[in-house]
């Protein structure tokens, strides 16, 4: 009877079978905030596909441990209100 929701990280690189790639390798971690605000627009709007699945994805978590992480949230919070998507808190799935 537990509610789920399905996360996304748009600063971190995801392998083709939609697992997140291991931060050992290059690229693993996002740093460009232009990119993470356009990662986080595809997920939201077209979710990830795990494994041939498509997975809707339910929230975002943004990485605080980086020197750009508030500029990251400011572009991601801009890029996807202009898309006209609504943020607001997780809550009654």
């Amino acid at each position: 009877g537990l509610a789920v929701a399905n996360e996304g990280f748009p600063d971190r690189a995801y392998l083709p079978e939609g697992q997140l790639m291991p931060r050992t390798q290059k690229g693993a971690v996002i740093h460009r905030p232009e990119i993470i605000a356009a990662n986080a627009l595809r997920l939201v709007k077209e979710g990830l596909t795990v494994n041939g699945e498509k997975v809707q994805i339910d929230t975002l978590c943004l990485h605080g441990d980086n020197i750009t992480a508030l500029e990251n949230a400011r572009a991601v919070r801009q890029t996807l209100e202009q898309a006209g998507i609504t943020l607001s808190p997780l809550k009654n799935l």
